[in-house]
C-alpha cells in the first residue's frame, strides 16, 4: 500500500489555533511545501484570501502522513488582489 501525503491548514487567532476548513492538494504547490514566512492566496469567486505561514508541524508516526501548516491571514497586496483564472 502506498504512502499518500496529505497538508492541512490550521488558522491562528491570536492565541488559538483552529481548523482553517480547507485542506489543500499537495499538488497546487507544484511539488514544494511552503515554507515558514511564505505567502499564499486563496483563490475564491467572491474575492481572494491571503495567508502567511507561521509554523509547519509534521505528523509522521500514523499511516497518514501530514503537514499541518500554521497560517495567519494577512492583508494582501495590489497585485495578490488581482483576479486570476479561477477553478470551476
Amino acid at each position: 500500500m502506498a504512502n499518500t501525503f496529505y497538508m492541512r491548514f490550521l488558522l491562528k487567532r491570536g492565541d488559538q489555533i483552529e481548523d482553517a476548513q480547507f485542506d489543500p492538494d499537495p499538488l497546487d504547490f507544484g511539488g514544494h511545501l511552503p515554507a515558514v514566512g511564505d505567502r499564499i492566496v486563496r483563490f475564491l469567486r467572491g474575492g481572494n484570501e491571503g495567508y502567511r505561514v507561521v509554523e509547519r508541524i509534521f505528523d509522521v508516526g500514523s499511516r497518514h502522513k501530514t503537514a499541518n501548516l500554521v497560517v495567519e491571514r494577512v492583508s494582501m497586496t495590489d497585485i495578490e488582489r488581482l483576479p486570476r483564472f479561477a477553478r470551476k
